[in-house]
C-alpha cells in the first residue's frame, strides 16, 4: 500500500512535465524554416525525447483503470464507462467543437489569417462535420489534432474487458507480447486503434490487473539507464535514414518511459512535491494549447519573426513555456470565476 501511494505521487509529479513535452511536440508546427541547427534541436527535443509523453499517458491510464479493481464485472465496467464519459468524452466533444467554431469564425472575420488550413467550415457536408470528431478530412486526427490521444483512449476504455481477461490469465506474457508488438512497428491502420494506444494502455492495464507495485529505483540503475538512453538518442540523430532507425526510436521511447518513471518514483520517495496548480491544470493545458499555438504561430509568421536561425530557435524553445504559463493563468482565472464550467470542460479535474 505504501508503494501504491508513492506511485500515485510519482504520477502527479509527471503530469505537468509530460504535458509540457506534448506542447513541445506540437510546437514544431509554428515554424517550417529549414535551419540546420533548429532542425537538429527539434529532432532531439520534439521528435525524440518528448515522444515518451503520450505512451506514458496511455500506460498510466491503463494502470489507473485497474489498480483499484479487485473484481471486474459488468457492474464495474458500466460504472467505469459512466465515469470516463464525464472525464474523457465530454471534454473531447467540447474542445473539438470549440476549435471548429474558432476556425469558422476566423475564416469569416479574418480570412487571410485563417486561410490554407481547412476548407471553409461553412461548406462542410454532414459527413465532414461528423469527421471533425473522428478523423477530419481523413487526416487520422480530430480537428483539435492533439485530442487523437483522448479518442484512442476512449476506444481503449471500451476494450477494457478484453484487456482484463487477457491480462488476468496471460500476465507477463501479455506485457512482453505487447512490447514486442510495439517494437515491431506494426500498425493496423484503423483510426482509434493506434499501436501506441493498444500496446502502452495494454501494458499499463495488465500491470494494474496484477497489482504491480514492486518498483525499486536506485541511483546506479538510473545512471545506467540514462547513459544507454542518451547513447540511443545520439545514434538516432546520426542514422535518421537507416532502415533500422524506427526500431531504435521505438526502443528508445520504451527505455525513456522506464527511466522517467524510475526518476519520478525516486523523487516521490524523497517526498518531492510539484506545485498543486500545475498538476491540476495539466489536462486543461493539454486541451487548450492547440488553439493558442494556432493563433501564436500564425501571428509570428505574419510578423516575419523567423528571419534568422537564432530567433527561430529562441521562439521554438520558449513557446511551450509561454503556452503552459498562459494555460496555468487561464485555469486559475476560470477556477476563481467559473469553477463549475471549468470542471465540466476539464473532465472534473
Amino acid at each position: 500500500m505504501l508503494n501504491r501511494l508513492i506511485i500515485s505521487r510519482s504520477i502527479d509529479i509527471l503530469r505537468f512535465p509530460l504535458i509540457l513535452a506534448v506542447i513541445y511536440i506540437h510546437s514544431t508546427t509554428i515554424s517550417d524554416e529549414n535551419f540546420a541547427l533548429l532542425e537538429a534541436i527539434r529532432n532531439i527535443i520534439s521528435n525524440t525525447v518528448c515522444h515518451i509523453a503520450v505512451p506514458l499517458f496511455f500506460l498510466i491510464s491503463g494502470y489507473l483503470f485497474f489498480i483499484n479493481v479487485n473484481e471486474f464485472n459488468l457492474k464495474v465496467y458500466i460504472k467505469k464507462l459512466k465515469s470516463r464519459f464525464k472525464t474523457l468524452v465530454v471534454p473531447y466533444v467540447f474542445w473539438n467543437t470549440i476549435v471548429v467554431l474558432f476556425i469558422a469564425i476566423g475564416q469569416v472575420l479574418l480570412p487571410s489569417f485563417f486561410s490554407g488550413a481547412f476548407k471553409s467550415v461553412t461548406d462542410f457536408s454532414f459527413e465532414e462535420w461528423i469527421s471533425v470528431f473522428w478523423s477530419v478530412q481523413n487526416s487520422g486526427e480530430p480537428i483539435s489534432f492533439q485530442l487523437w490521444f483522448l479518442r484512442d483512449l476512449i476506444v481503449m476504455i471500451f476494450l477494457t474487458p478484453v484487456f482484463y481477461y487477457l491480462g488476468r490469465y496471460l500476465k507477463w506474457i501479455l506485457v512482453l507480447g505487447l512490447i514486442i508488438f510495439r517494437l515491431s512497428g506494426f500498425d493496423i491502420h484503423v483510426t482509434g486503434f493506434s499501436s501506441v494506444a493498444i500496446s502502452f494502455f495494454g501494458v499499463g492495464a495488465t500491470l494494474g490487473i496484477m497489482k504491480f507495485e514492486r518498483i525499486n529505483p536506485t541511483k546506479l540503475k538510473i545512471i545506467s539507464l540514462t547513459i544507454i538512453y542518451i547513447a540511443l538518442i545520439v545514434i538516432e540523430q546520426f542514422y535518421m535514414d537507416a532502415t533500422w532507425h524506427g526500431f531504435v526510436h521505438r526502443f528508445d521511447v520504451i527505455l525513456g518511459c522506464i527511466l522517467v518513471f524510475e526518476i519520478s518514483f525516486l523523487m516521490a520517495k524523497k517526498n518531492f512535491e510539484i506545485n498543486g496548480i500545475l498538476t491540476k491544470s495539466s489536462f486543461f493545458i493539454y486541451c487548450y494549447h492547440v488553439l493558442f499555438i494556432m493563433i501564436f504561430g500564425r501571428l509570428l509568421k505574419k510578423l516575419s519573426i523567423f528571419n534568422n536561425e537564432l530567433s527561430a530557435i529562441v521562439v521554438y524553445l520558449i513557446t511551450p513555456i509561454i503556452v503552459a504559463t498562459v494555460g496555468v493563468f487561464l485555469y486559475y482565472l476560470l477556477n476563481k470565476t467559473m469553477p463549475r464550467y471549468l470542471k465540466l470542460i476539464s473532465g472534473g479535474r
